[in-house]
């Protein structure tokens, strides 16, 4: 729970910058239009900012995904303090503990070879699953 909480403290503040970008870049002119078409602000959300909104919530969905799996420096802190490492055991802890603890560089350049290969299948997954449905405004 409290890596969560380090987390969430840690990264809020910056896809909220993203996303309050991401909204800023929508054209006013599309709200004004869907005002006078007799659109209500619910309607707005759902039909225009929502949907205007996939290509910043792709790139927060992709950089959160990465930084899930890269993660290192709070379980890090949090077992060098004594916290038991087993709830915390995260891939790159355990990279960090073949090489350096156990003194196996190769296997731990061996996961992190797949470590590298697995990010980048996600990241390609997430993509492609993305691209279904492209959404434009002219």
């Amino acid at each position: 729970m409290s890596t969560i909480i380090v987390y969430f403290w840690k990264y809020v503040g910056y896809f909220t910058v993203v996303f309050v970008a991401g909204i800023g870049g929508i054209p006013d002119y599309l709200h004004e239009a869907a005002l006078i078409d007799g659109a209500n602000s619910w309607q707005d959300f759902w039909h225009i900012t929502f949907p205007l909104l996939k290509p910043t919530t792709l790139l927060v969905s992709v950089m959160v995904m990465l930084q899930c799996l890269k993660t290192f420096s709070t379980q890090y802190l949090f077992s060098t303090s004594g916290a038991p490492t087993r709830p915390i055991d995260v891939i790159t802890l355990s990279i960090y503990n073949t090489a350096i603890k156990d003194h196996n560089i190769g296997r731990a350049s061996a996961m992190s070879v797949l470590l590298f290969l697995v990010m980048l299948i996600l990241t390609w997954l997430q993509l492609k699953i993305a691209r279904t449905e492209d959404v434009t405004y002219n």
